[in-house]
């Protein structure tokens, strides 16, 4: 299954796999050409998939490059940052992490877009756009 993504790094970095996350673990949340930094704040499987939600991090900027490619943060935890969850299969011999969320009504959990690579924090602005 292919992923659209914007950029050669966040496509790496979305075929890579942790296999064992636990609450605590840094995360980067990858969009198309950004990428933020992020915390597992749980993890938990059912028969066929495993979750973990990770919540959004302060990232602050601490380099002077101003508009460049080059950029490093220091990161904090936000208690109040938004979460998100990412499921794999259990089968998937990737063990890709993909974006997934609760329907209410049927009280299932659906696929939607989005990747995390877990283990890592990363910041990124892509400034070209």
């Amino acid at each position: 299954m292919s992923y659209a993504t914007g950029s050669l790094v966040n496509l790496l970095y979305s075929q890579c796999a942790n296999l064992s996350p636990k609450a605590g673990d840094g995360a980067t949340i990858l969009c198309w050409t950004d990428r933020h930094a992020a915390t597992v704040i749980k993890v938990w499987q059912d028969k066929r998939y495993e979750y973990v939600t990770v919540q959004h991090d302060h990232a602050k900027r601490v380099d002077r490059n101003y508009q460049s490619e080059v950029q490093s943060y220091e990161y904090t935890p936000d208690p109040n940052g938004r979460t998100e969850t990412y499921r794999r299969k259990l089968t998937d011999a990737s063990h890709r992490w993909e974006g997934c969320y609760l329907n209410d009504e049927t009280g299932r959990w659906n696929k939607s877009s989005g990747r995390v690579k877990l283990g890592v924090r990363d910041e990124y602005y892509d400034y070209s756009f």
